[in-house]
């Protein structure tokens, strides 16, 4: 036999109810977080700056100069490959921190940090139709969900 159950709940239950499946989310989709580093003193070597990505959502790095090979210190956070001497697609995985590598022709090498973050804007666009007049910021570090607000009454709160 089987029996269906039918919960009811108020605009804090139903809250609690998605920052729970968000949190859910997050666990299971947590990477290993590790920040590689490569020393600027080394020759030929340069720091190239910083890309900020979405998860879900590829980019292509256009390079000026010929790039020989591509690498990506944690493959687990993004994946990435060369569709042309000079256009690397870059798609990020989970959420977290990792480096890019590209091996230029005339022997110099750049290295990218790459700092992935989740698209939360669905989310916090439901939240805040679930509850209205209610002031809830979501945010995302390193791969966690942060919720931040308050309610105006005791009224609201229940």
């Amino acid at each position: 036999m089987m029996r269906r159950f039918c919960l009811k709940f108020n605009s804090v239950g139903k809250i609690m109810l998605l920052v729970f499946a968000v949190c859910f989310l997050f666990a299971n989709l947590s990477a290993v977080y590790a920040l590689d580093e490569y020393s600027p003193d080394a020759g030929g070597l340069s720091v190239a700056g910083e890309l900020k990505l979405t998860a879900g959502k590829s980019s292509i790095l256009e390079c000026d100069e010929d790039v020989r090979k591509v690498a990506v210190g944690q493959a687990r956070i993004a994946d990435v490959r060369a569709i042309s001497p000079r256009e690397i697609l870059i798609s990020p995985l989970r959420a977290g921190t990792t480096n890019l590598i590209l091996w230029h022709e005339d022997g110099t090498t750049s290295v990218y940090d790459l700092l992935v973050k989740y698209d939360i804007s669905e989310i916090t666009k439901k939240l805040k139709e679930m509850a209205s007049g209610v002031d809830v910021t979501l945010s995302t570090s390193f791969g966690m969900l942060m919720v931040d607000g308050s309610v105006n009454s005791q009224e609201t709160m229940d």
